[in-house]
């Protein structure tokens, strides 16, 4: 089985004279990049729930940093096994459930588990040493956010010892990964961590029923779901939700530390 390597990040640092107070961490769907992602996300302007002028989410939150991690080149099967940046083997994207009990979604899927909590665990660290009570947020597009669901519900977290300082999810466009096993491996998630869902209603690449199960699962395992539907928004973003998620992280870093782990 070919080996995982991971690109390093794509770092968006607070702009001086800020001093970085939480980390929002951002995972590309299939077949793209950390920066490719970063582009036309930081280039989104929204209106805040704060102010009423037009900002990006790096100039409403000038203290926050963004970590863009890009996924391992490996081949993709869904295209023809051309190498492509995925956190793991999709087989099919009309049923996403196609390909789970192969022994490349699973390779990979395991590797970035194991990457994205490590990820996580080092700005956690640098947040402790900085002493200021900041928190690490991760979401990600597409398969970025069933990857980051994935990871809440895996363990990993627990097991890296990573504590109340990761602080949410935000998914966007995404999916629920080995859906059948979702109750074998519950029932040791100690997080209590809030969640947002956004999802484009004319989706044609993750349907919108997918994001809409991963929410009822993810309610019915006793997590708090805050979901947002966008009328005609196809597999994409637009200013609507960017603002729905500033609003959200707003809550999260504002939310009492100790409320977070079970």
């Amino acid at each position: 089985m070919q080996a995982h390597i991971y690109p390093e990040p794509h770092v968006i640092l607070p702009n001086l004279p800020h001093i970085h107070t939480n980390t929002l961490i951002l995972l590309h769907g299939t077949s793209t990049s950390g920066p490719e992602l970063a582009a036309p996300l930081l280039s989104t302007n929204f209106i805040g729930p704060s102010s009423q002028t037009p900002a990006t989410i790096h100039q409403f939150f000038p203290t926050c940093k963004f970590v863009f991690p890009t996924g391992s080149l490996n081949p993709t099967t869904v295209f023809n096994s051309r190498h492509t940046h995925a956190w793991f083997d999709v087989h099919s994207f009309a049923d996403r459930t196609i390909g789970e009990d192969s022994a490349s979604f699973r390779h990979g899927l395991r590797a970035s588990l194991r990457y994205l909590a490590a990820l996580i665990k080092a700005e956690v660290e640098i947040l402790r040493k900085q002493k200021t009570g900041g928190r690490v947020v991760m979401g990600g597009f597409s398969q970025g956010a069933a990857m980051v669901i994935t990871l809440l519900l895996s363990g990993e977290l627990e097991m890296a010892g990573i504590g109340s300082e990761f602080g949410g999810v935000v998914g966007m466009s995404g999916w629920l990964p080995l859906r059948s096993q979702i109750d074998e491996v519950s029932k040791d998630i100690s997080y209590d961590v809030p969640i947002f869902l956004g999802h484009g209603q004319a989706d044609e690449k993750v349907r919108l029923e997918l994001g809409l199960q991963a929410m009822r699962v993810l309610r019915a395992l006793g997590f708090d779901v805050q979901w947002e539907g966008y009328n005609g928004l196809s597999h994409w973003w637009n200013a609507e939700e960017i603002a729905n998620i500033a609003k959200f992280m707003e809550t999260v870093w504002s939310r009492d530390a100790g409320s977070r782990v079970a």
